[in-house]
């Protein structure tokens, strides 16, 4: 009779700990982009800012990528001291993360002012350039998440990285279309709600996304790694 009960305490006893986990590595996520949550309350969304901006990202890359391997680690070993790992995960990936979010953010900017000079030169209907470049900006964030993913577990030049991240995106189609549906879904919260909404939920978002794409990474142990 006892068995239940037990089983019952054992099982809150596990999700405590994930609700404690993700609360916990959602405020250092936030700590740690305290400049960038500056740059979304004070200054404007604008193509005069964007320099301010894209400097201003910047730190959002070393915080994603401690914020994932703590999901990683979540996903592999049901453990996590958040307090302790997050950190020692921020210091151990600050370069990797760093270059390669640098890369996108820059990549991803200089996409922006193309589409956007393409609107204000032959009108938004009629571009068929500023099409073209939306797809790519799309396709840069959707090649992000393996590749991101990928250098947080495994040690690769960077160069075999991005092969990898592009790889993967375009072989493992059932993947990227569910990375685009998350990535939409998260784009129509943040317009219907607020655009900063997203943030405190950064946490639950990257471990179900880590979880979603975890078999790349059992993919590339099983092919790559000796």
């Amino acid at each position: 009779m006892s068995e239940k009960p037990d089983f019952e305490k054992r099982k809150m006893f596990v999700w405590s700990n994930y609700v404690y986990w993700l609360m916990v590595t959602n405020v250092q996520f936030l700590i740690a982009i305290i400049p960038t949550l500056l740059l979304f309350i004070f200054v404007t969304p604008a193509i005069e800012n964007l320099i301010l901006y894209v400097l201003l990202l910047l730190p959002v890359g070393p915080a994603l990528g401690a914020l994932i391997a703590s999901m990683i680690q979540i996903l592999e070993k049901k453990d996590l001291t958040p307090m302790k790992d997050f950190w020692r995960y921020y210091r151990n990936n600050w370069w990797d993360s760093f270059r390669l979010w640098g890369l996108f953010v820059g990549v991803e900017a200089i996409l922006i002012v193309d589409i956007l000079f393409n609107n204000e030169l032959f009108g938004i209907q009629t571009s068929f350039f500023s099409f073209f470049f939306l797809l790519l900006f799309f396709l840069v964030a959707l090649v992000l998440i393996p590749t991101f993913l990928i250098s947080i577990k495994f040690k690769f030049t960077f160069k075999d990285l991005l092969k990898l991240g592009m790889f993967y995106t375009l072989t493992r189609i059932k993947l990227t279309i569910g990375n685009a549906c998350i990535l939409f879904i998260t784009y129509v919260v943040m317009v219907v709600t607020v655009e900063m909404l997203p943030l405190l939920f950064m946490s639950v978002f990257m471990y179900l996304l880590v979880a979603y794409n975890f078999d790349i990474l059992s993919d590339i142990k099983g092919k790559y790694i000796k």
